[in-house]
């Protein structure tokens, strides 16, 4: 008797935004959500680079005596090492924001167009694009 209970409970369980928006629609959201948590990943990779930076010098210049020239170039291409990678990361992170940006606001134009709560679309967006691509989700802030 308690199982089909549970049945008839998970047939009144719909996801709005499932049913009420196009396809097309929905998975080009997907798509902004997918590359948004691809490029998050990948911003990961140049603190490695800094931390495989960081072992080098300890290992081989750190402790050891060097003229001043040859001590001012080696500390001038760490800085410049360094910066790069902190460039590439506030680069990265711009381009996810902005694609973060977009999915919000694509997000909140349903919510208005197919009269679906802000909430809602949120969390029924997030079980979705946290099921297929992973990530954090997003946040919708009403207005």
């Amino acid at each position: 008797m308690a199982y089909s209970n549970k049945t008839e409970e998970n047939k009144d369980l719909k996801m709005h935004i499932v049913d009420n928006v196009p396809s097309g629609e929905l998975e080009d959201i997907l798509t902004l959500y997918s590359k948004s948590v691809a490029i998050e990943s990948y911003v990961k990779i140049p603190f490695i680079f800094i931390a495989v930076l960081f072992l080098v010098h300890n290992i081989f210049i750190a402790g050891k005596s060097f003229d001043y020239n040859t001590y001012d170039a080696i500390k001038t291409v760490e800085l410049c090492i360094v910066g790069i990678i902190v460039i590439v990361v506030f680069i990265m992170a711009g381009i996810a924001i902005d694609k973060n940006l977009k999915v919000n606001k694509s997000l909140k134009q349903i919510g208005v167009k197919y009269h679906i709560d802000i909430q809602t679309v949120q969390d029924e967006f997030n079980a979705i694009a946290i099921h297929l691509f992973g990530g954090r989700g997003i946040t919708l802030k009403k207005k």
